[in-house]
């Protein structure tokens, strides 16, 4: 589309510039918003119809975002969602006692649970808006087992914190909607992906694997009560998802005998790990090197919205493959056995879980 001047729809006034454009986004420069990206192919009636107040919110969101280096994906959809979500995020910094309070998003368009960064004048928290998809016991016990890991494995990790009445979790209202929501006090430091290659010390890497190796200690000496809910990803979820992924798509015939023999290999292995206490509980299953923080040489981790139920080797492998680089893997193992021995025959079985590392879809691909 090239370049060209015109209204900014978002805030009426000021010049924008459509720089480029796809089938879908055109990437815009507002001299009052910022930089955000404009769905090209629905009307903007929703934006010209759109209330001051909602109005507003977005623009103060595209604004933010573009101070840390983002744009808004700004469509009919979006602007509904995140005009709604922020007005719950308000909601909660009152109930929260978070006096002050200047809103932004956090750059991760996690359009079940919208994660806000708050600046108040006590510091800076984040504010997690837990989806319907979630019970209330089912958030509360995330919240937990967080605290307990904190407290017994000594690893930083989101710190739950007391609202206005008292407990963790509170149910906010805003808009005619319920949803259940938690503070947690900012977590400094930068993604393991954007940390620069000569920072990347051996040592940061082997933190990275004692941490993991910390957290499966205390996922193994936890003791849920019995109200306490979240996922699983035991055998029977792998046979069931690995069922539907054949049924759902057309693969080749010769790909679907491979994939299906790779898989049931795994499920077998899962099968024979068992689910003791010394090789099945609580685990990270989204660990990523966006989720994992680096700050000087210490490690943290962020993001337990998939908690559940799985065998830690599967959680060590995944964490291998997808957080660090190849080279650095024997680091990650090294320092892990600084905490905990590795699982038993563990190259032989990494084998075995690589072989389907991308069947069934979701969580159990390990890229």
């Amino acid at each position: 589309m090239g370049r060209r001047e015109s209204v900014c729809s978002l805030c009426s006034s000021g010049s924008w510039i459509a720089e480029r454009e796809n089938d879908e986004w055109a990437d815009i420069d507002c001299e009052a918003c910022g930089s955000y990206r404009l769905l090209t192919d629905e009307p903007l009636d929703y934006l010209e119809g759109a209330a001051d107040g909602q109005r507003s919110i977005l623009t103060l969101l595209v604004r933010r975002l573009h101070e840390d280096g983002g744009r808004f994906p700004l469509s009919a959809e979006n602007a509904a969602l995140f005009t709604h979500t922020y007005t719950l995020a308000t909601a909660a910094c009152e109930q929260f006692g978070l006096r002050n309070s200047q809103l932004r998003h956090s750059r991760g368009w996690e359009y079940v649970t919208p994660l806000y960064i708050v600046d108040t004048d006590g510091g800076r928290f984040t504010v997690r808006i837990y989806g319907n998809d979630i019970s209330f016991n089912g958030a509360l016990s995330e919240l937990l087992w967080l605290r307990s890991v904190r407290e017994s494995a000594g690893i930083e990790v989101p710190n739950p914190a007391d609202s206005v009445e008292g407990p963790w979790l509170q149910t906010v209202h805003a808009e005619g909607d319920a949803r259940n929501c938690a503070v947690f006090p900012w977590i400094p430091g930068v993604r393991l992906e954007d940390v620069p290659a000569e920072q990347r010390t051996r040592a940061l890497i082997e933190t990275f694997g004692e941490f993991l190796a910390k957290m499966h200690n205390a996922s193994e000496q936890f003791e849920a009560p019995p109200w306490f809910d979240r996922h699983r990803y035991g055998a029977e979820e792998f046979r069931r998802d690995m069922a539907a992924n054949l049924a759902e798509e057309d693969f080749p015939a010769e790909s679907e005998r491979e994939l299906r023999e790779a898989g049931l290999r795994r499920l077998q292995l899962m099968e024979e790990l068992g689910e003791g206490k010394d090789v099945f509980g609580l685990v990270q299953p989204d660990l990523s090197a966006r989720n994992v923080l680096a700050n000087g040489g210490d490690i943290a981790c962020v993001d337990f919205y998939e908690l559940g139920y799985g065998h830690y080797l599967m959680d060590l492998v995944q964490a291998l493959h997808r957080t660090v680089n190849e080279g650095e893997r024997e680091a990650v193992l090294d320092g892990y056995q600084r905490a905990r021995p590795l699982p038993d025959r563990f190259e032989e079985r990494r084998k075995i879980i690589r072989e389907a590392r991308a069947f069934p879809r979701g969580w159990w691909m390990v890229s």
